[in-house]
């Protein structure tokens, strides 16, 4: 192999070769010398050769080399010094390397260094005290780095550095005082530091900071200097039980993270003062009662995502002044009894979803949709998900008019669905999934003209299809699982003529379809179980 190595780099070089892709060459142990003969590459890719265990002292001579990729070479333990006399490196690849456990101490030479990777090499202790005079770095990944107990005070000296990701670097118990210095730093990365339990007051000086990830129990009261972020993810940290009340101050946020903070009872009412916030994040906060009134301020706001806020008892009454919101997850809100009448104001809402989740109840409470609801002309996806409450839905129903997607799951309590669903014009999906009370589904379903899947499973009530359903000429996916009742199929079936899939489980009763699935000729997918007949 490395007798072919070396012809190969030994005939290339009459062909100036710029770019070299070797990666996943497995039985690739050494690299030859010859590679000095190439030094107008510019790009050498080497990533997941696994066998690869050192480098040649001559890769200095690669005068022209911008890329080095080096990912996955999992036997790696070192480099030679002479890496580090590539003058014109810009991007080095050293991530996954499980043996490295120092990099050379004149790394400071690489003047020309843009990006460096150094993601999970795990063994990773220390970074060199010189990395501070790489001048020219703007991205730095040490995500989980899981050794790394601290960064070198001469970091502060990456004047250019715009990305740092310590994500999983769970040894690192501080940040150095004077990461104020990183003047041009503007994503900040911490996620899974949970030695970290504070940052230092210096922090407040990263005016150029746009996105700020951490798990915390804490957050300083400097942070509402930080006038340029734009995100704040502190997606995860359970002990996190309150925010301060100068969270207001960030005015340009605009994504706003706070999944999986299970200990947060309430929000400060400064949240009101982002004007620009557009993604509001609460995803299982399941200790979040309510939310403050002046929320109805927050007039960017796009998203509101209360998926697991089995806390949650209404929301406020003035939600409907949120004229740019245009998703809501309320799924797994066990004690929401109702939604408020103002929801009707909210002209932007083209998302609702109230369905369950894993292991609650989920929106069992919820007895009725407000009539209101059909002021909402731009809704086009409705997820009622879980609402064993639920008996009808609102005749009100018939003026979203925008409305797509219409999912039914657990409703147990619904036995019909109105004739007036049949306006819908624009409904291209319906999925009613475990809705046992259900016996029928509306006669003028054929007037569901957009209809393109129908999705029937455990309605163990339904007893037969409407003959209409053979008129839905843009049907082209019918799945019908475990509806026990369902003796036949109407004899229209056979004209729908733009059905491709077709999925019947569990339905023992509808064995004679065979009969006549010739008729279907645009049929691609076809799926049969449980039928014992056969």
């Amino acid at each position: 192999m490395k007798l072919f190595i070396t012809f190969i780099f030994s005939y290339i070089n009459f062909f100036y070769l710029q770019p070299l892709e070797l990666p996943r060459f497995e039985s690739f142990c050494t690299f030859p010398s010859s590679i000095g003969y190439l030094p107008q590459l510019v790009r050498l890719n080497l990533s997941s050769c696994e066998s690869l265990a050192s480098l040649p002292d001559n890769i200095d001579e690669l005068k022209s080399l911008v890329e080095l990729n080096l990912y996955c070479c999992l036997k790696l333990a070192s480099f030679p010094n002479s890496i580090c006399k590539l003058k014109c490196l810009a991007k080095l690849n050293l991530g996954r390397h499980p043996k490295l456990t120092s990099l050379p101490n004149n790394i400071d030479e690489l003047r020309s260094l843009v990006k460096l990777d150094l993601s999970s090499c795990s063994k990773l202790a220390s970074l060199p005290y010189n990395i501070g005079e790489l001048r020219s770095l703007a991205e730095l990944s040490l995500s989980s780095c899981s050794k790394l107990a601290s960064l070198p005070d001469s970091i502060g000296g990456l004047r250019s550095l715009t990305m740092l990701d310590l994500i999983g670097c769970y040894g690192l118990t501080s940040l150095p005082d004077n990461i104020d210095a990183l003047k041009s730093l503007q994503w900040l990365y911490l996620n899974g530091c949970s030695g970290l339990v504070s940052l230092p007051n210096s922090i407040d000086g990263l005016k150029s900071l746009q996105s700020l990830l951490l798990r915390l129990t804490s957050l300083p009261d400097s942070i509402d200097e930080l006038k340029s972020l734009k995100s704040l993810n502190l997606n995860g940290h359970s002990g996190l039980a309150s925010l301060p009340d100068n969270i207001g101050a960030l005015k340009s946020l605009k994504y706003l993270c706070f999944s999986g903070l299970s200990r947060l009872a309430s929000l400060p009412d400064s949240i009101g003062a982002l004007k620009y916030l557009e993604d509001l994040d609460l995803n299982d906060c399941s200790g979040l009662a309510s939310l403050p009134d002046n929320i109805g301020a927050l007039k960017s706001l796009k998203k509101l995502d209360l998926n697991g806020c089995s806390g949650l008892t209404n929301l406020p009454d003035n939600i409907g002044a949120l004229k740019s919101l245009e998703n809501v997850d309320l799924s797994g809100c066990s004690r929401l009894a109702s939604l408020p009448d103002s929801i009707d104001a909210l002209q932007s809402l083209n998302s609702l979803n109230l369905r369950g989740c894993s292991g609650l109840t989920s929106c069992s409470g919820l007895t009725s949709l407000p009539d209101s609801i059909g002021a909402l002309q731009s809704l086009n996806s409705l997820n009622l998900g879980g609402c064993s409450g639920l008996a009808s839905l609102p005749d009100s129903i018939d003026a979203l008019q925008s409305l797509k997607s219409l999912y039914l799951s657990d409703c147990s309590g619904i036995a019909s669905l109105p004739d007036i669903i049949g306006v819908l014009k624009s409904l291209e999906s319906v999925s009613l999934i475990d809705c046992s009370g259900l016996a029928s589904l509306p006669d003028n379903i054929d007037a569901l003209k957009s209809l393109e899947s129908l999705f029937l499973s455990d309605c163990s009530g339904l007893a037969s299809l409407p003959d209409s359903i053979g008129t839905l000429k843009s049907l082209e996916s019918l799945s019908l699982y475990d509806c026990s009742g369902l003796a036949s199929l109407p004899d229209t079936f056979g004209a729908l003529k733009s059905l491709e899939s077709l999925r019947l489980y569990g339905c023992p009763g509808l064995a004679r379809l065979l009969i006549n699935i010739g008729a279907l000729k645009s049929l691609k997918s076809l799926y049969l179980s449980g039928f014992s007949e056969l």
